[in-house]
């Protein structure tokens, strides 16, 4: 059975080369396309896709009422195509409040220099989202604006020096819910390593400080790792520490050609693990494939410990889910209770 996508641009040249680039896999079929995020509610409605891509900036509705419409009246996976601008990404970020299940850049060449493989990972993420990717009807009330931080205070024993949160598909909001429930008090930094584009991470950074009672801040080369903040890695680059002296300090590097994730869960756990040992707390979120699963194992064998999501409240049980299945995740914890039970180890 093949996978029914809608094509939602209102550039009839980027329409076609989606298409065309999707139409390629015998497994994916073009059910239709719109110019605006009125026709994309209406044809979400009509033509009931597996899979819809969206531009965000559009005439007569935009890419982000859209999402919010489809997802209350025709919930279905949604792939965002959006600029690497700072504007671009703080509208992605909206978009996948909205509802939206992943992004990707709109021009190619910031995926792949190479067309044809740029090709190739659109269509793979497609099949992803159309077969991995659980839908729930988007409440009106998640999706309009803010709440207050949380300013609850706890009072425990600590016993790590370092949380590390690391994410894929789903975790920007999967993060944000997190962090809005921890106490101002938190006694220990926390790393966050979440698959994204460069200028996504500053954007989302910004975002998610507005809810935190914690500094949210994106991670400069050489910075020391401090207490009281929130520490993201950049999108597009490589993270690791190093301990100097009695601090410790973060390296942000240049990745690799052959690098599959930038940032990447494990190669920030190697050196996690190395620098703060038995006193780390990693927690594994929604996210596809299994990143991180090399990286726990190193910090398993050093002491550390290992928190998965649960299945029920992944967008995708792929990361989590090879963690539970090889036996690395002390506990196990749906994204409600999440920022509850780190907590609680304070």
């Amino acid at each position: 059975m093949s996978i029914k996508v809608l094509v939602v641009d209102d550039s009839k040249l980027f329409r076609r080369f989606v298409s065309e680039a999707l139409s390629a896999d015998p497994d994916i079929e073009i059910v239709g396309t719109a110019s605006d995020g009125l026709e994309a509610v209406r044809l979400a409605k009509t033509l009931k896709p597996n899979v819809i891509t969206m531009d965000v900036e559009m005439p007569r509705m935009d890419g982000i009422q859209a999402v919010r419409k489809i997802m209350r009246e025709a919930p279905v996976p949604i792939l965002m195509f959006s600029s690497l601008t700072h504007e671009g990404a703080k509208a992605t970020m909206e978009a996948l409040e909205a509802g939206a299940a992943d992004f990707l850049p709109k021009k190619y060449g910031d995926l792949s220099s190479d067309k044809s493989e740029s090709e190739s990972y659109l269509r793979l993420r497609v099949k992803e989202l159309a077969s991995q990717v659980k839908i729930r009807p988007v409440i009106e009330a998640e999706t309009t604006g803010f709440t207050e931080p949380v300013k609850t205070e706890f009072h425990r024993v600590k016993r790590f020096k370092l949380v590390v949160l690391a994410a894929s598909t789903g975790g920007p909001m999967a993060l944000q819910k997190i962090l809005a429930q921890l106490p101002e008090n938190f006694p220990c930094p926390i790393i966050i390593v979440q698959h994204i584009p460069p200028s996504f991470s500053t954007a989302f950074a910004e975002r998610a400080n507005q809810t935190c009672a914690l500094e949210v801040k994106e991670l400069q080369d050489k910075e020391t790792i401090e207490s009281g903040y929130v520490y993201v890695a950049p999108g597009g680059k490589q993270l690791e520490v190093e301990r100097e002296g009695r601090q410790v300090r973060c390296r942000i590097i240049d990745p690799k050609p052959t690098d599959a994730f930038k940032p990447c869960i494990d190669d920030a756990l190697f050196s996690i693990s190395e620098v703060y040992g038995a006193a780390t707390l990693a927690v594994i979120l929604t996210g596809m494939g299994n990143d991180g699963l090399s990286g726990c194992k190193v910090l398993k064998r050093r002491g550390g410990h290992v928190w998965a999501q649960d299945n029920r409240t992944s967008v995708v049980d792929g990361m989590p889910a090879a963690i539970r299945e090889d036996g690395l995740s002390d506990k196990v914890w749906s994204l409600s209770l999440m920022a509850q039970k780190i907590a609680e180890e304070f």
